[in-house]
């Protein structure tokens, strides 16, 4: 499905003043740059439905308030001959941390919660190997990432089905790689914690005031958290492994369902692209302006994030964290991004504030090749040289898969 163009009125980006000298109106310039970016995710996506090692594929583009592009390719499994839908249910995984980071920002916003209020007074059961460094750590630093443990923290006793409580127990084993605040340490354990503060903190279960505060006024009908709910008509795609002749459809994997704030959403393409342009202050009665600038501010440096993948090693200048939420400087352009993994499932989602747009992906595969659409997006709307992120060149050969728990 693709829909026309919408009215264009971005906030004014310092590199296209000089453009601006010679006169050239502002909405031609972006006008210019989504149709040549549509064009270039429209072919894209037909390549990538005749790869190998994808299953089903989902992207949306959204312009302001409206809702440009969004097509959907595939079936909701191997074996099936049922096609995915807009309605579609699919995992986001890491995602989820941009739904959690926003409800506590609304929550401090109306005195429910306090970011800066020490982690072990809202969760006594926190703990880290040094009592002082505990002490020191605050809500904020949850959703930063900046905690002080090592990427990833006991992820693999999540793994291996250990209630979040009890493995929470265990940090104190774990050597700190710096003092709290000072450096950025992907976690999903640890990040998970803001479920726990904002539960205790508002007597409400997490889950239930997402629903409450996000789904429900954004229109998000489609969401919801666990296993039970990706499950609970036909109507899901079902994850997959392997690759090639290898390629198979797989049981879903439940651990990361256990830290809900971190990766436990579900949604269908319909949603997350209402989500998307929730994040663009398309619906500024639920999401305004002010709110969605102190979940986009920059709070941390993450330096490794310029050598993750080719693309971001050849067209990111620099890469931050807010709340929830990444911010690239993308070859001179500020980009809010996020991406998200668990076995079977990809997502990502990358926001153009500056001008008011946004593009979402989600597949049931682990394929590599689709984590270059946003950027191949991304090159097309800006108008740099083309890049073959997504190895299309390669497709006659047999390519790699992406494994992990979350981006």
């Amino acid at each position: 499905m693709r829909r026309r163009l919408g009215s264009w009125r971005p906030a004014l980006p310092g590199a296209l003043l000089s453009l601006l000298l010679f006169s050239i109106p502002l909405a031609a310039i972006a006008e210019s740059g989504m149709r040549r970016a549509l064009d270039t995710l429209d072919g894209a996506l037909d390549q990538l439905d005749r790869a190998p090692n994808v299953v089903a594929l989902s992207a949306c583009v959204s312009d302001g308030d409206e809702l440009v592009f969004q097509q959907l390719h595939g079936q909701r499994a191997l074996e099936s001959s049922e096609p995915v839908d807009e309605r579609t249910r699919f995992r986001i995984a890491s995602l989820s941390k941009g739904f959690a980071a926003t409800l506590a920002a609304m929550l401090e916003r109306e005195d429910k919660l306090s970011l800066s209020e020490p982690v072990v007074d809202a969760v006594p059961w926190f703990a880290l190997k040094d009592t002082g460094q505990r002490d020191a750590a605050r809500l904020e630093h949850l959703l930063t990432h900046q905690i002080g443990l090592p990427p990833n923290a006991y992820d693999n006793l999540l793994e291996a089905n250990w209630d979040p409580a009890n493995i929470v127990k265990r940090f104190p084993a774990i050597d700190m790689i710096c003092p709290v605040g000072d450096c950025y340490g992907y976690q999903n354990v640890g990040y998970n914690l803001i479920a726990d503060a904002i539960t205790r903190r508002t007597g409400r279960p997490f889950q239930e005031l997402v629903e409450e505060r996000l789904f429900e006024p954004l229109d998000m009908s489609d969401s919801g958290f666990g296993a039970e709910h990706l499950m609970s008509d036909d109507n899901w795609a079902r994850p997959h492994i392997g690759r090639g002749r290898w390629l198979r459809g797989t049981q879903v994997k439940d651990s990361y369902y256990r830290v809900p704030a971190a990766a436990g959403i579900n949604a269908s393409t319909r949603d997350l692209c209402r989500w998307l342009m929730a994040q663009t202050e398309a619906f500024p009665q639920v999401l305004d302006g002010d709110l969605l600038a102190t979940l986009h501010r920059p709070r941390v440096r993450t330096a490794r994030e310029l050598y993750r993948g080719k693309w971001r090693r050849n067209r990111l200048n620099d890469a931050e964290y807010g709340l929830g939420w990444r911010i690239y400087d993308y070859a001179g352009q500020k980009v809010i991004f996020h991406a998200g993994s668990v076995q079977g499932y990809g997502a990502t989602i990358a926001l153009l504030p500056d001008w008011g747009i946004g593009i979402a992906t989600m597949w049931n595969s682990e394929s590599i090749r689709t984590w270059g659409l946003v950027p191949t997006f991304l090159d097309a709307y800006f108008g740099l040289r083309p890049m073959d992120w997504m190895k299309l060149s390669e497709l006659d050969g047999d390519p790699p898969t992406a494994t992990g728990a979350g981006k």
